[in-house]
């Protein structure tokens, strides 16, 4: 899937536009603090595109964001509160301390992960990141929760 695809996708769910954008450090400090060499394009394809939308929901940004915590803010108080798995990464809150997350150990090619807070389950939602993006226009029309039993 290039940007291009992406963004289309973005597009056509007419969500508002914001400005952002995510700097080489920023990327930097990711892959040092999950210990990560290789990223799944896809995935900061998602990131880079995503920080130019006012999307519904909890996206955790790369960058600090008025509307939105960022993703290590988030890691940080899940691992230091919950019962939280160090190798996953929330980068989507849907509410009540249910995330999208994808793991560290899964690069370069990332699957998605539900995580649900009423038991600390974690399953594999999405085999690629790209199936996840390529369903997400279904968790804007529906409501997250709903999607998620249903995708």
């Amino acid at each position: 899937m290039t940007d291009n695809d992406m963004n289309q996708i973005f597009e056509k769910m007419n969500l508002p536009k914001k400005i952002g954008e995510i700097e080489s450090n920023d990327w930097d400090y990711f892959k040092e603090k999950f210990n990560i060499t290789d990223i799944d394009l896809n995935f900061v394809i998602f990131m880079d595109l995503i920080n130019h939308f006012e999307f519904p929901g909890d996206i955790y940004f790369l960058i600090k964001s008025e509307i939105n915590d960022n993703i290590f803010n988030v890691y940080d108080h899940e691992i230091k509160y919950g019962d939280w798995n160090a190798s996953l990464i929330p980068f989507y809150g849907i509410g009540n301390g249910d995330y999208f997350c994808i793991s560290g150990k899964d690069f370069p090619v990332a699957r998605v992960y539900f995580f649900d807070h009423s038991d600390n389950s974690v399953i594999v939602k999405y085999f690629s990141f790209e199936d996840f993006v390529n369903d997400i226009h279904v968790y804007i029309t529906i409501g997250a929760h709903l999607a998620v039993e249903r995708c």
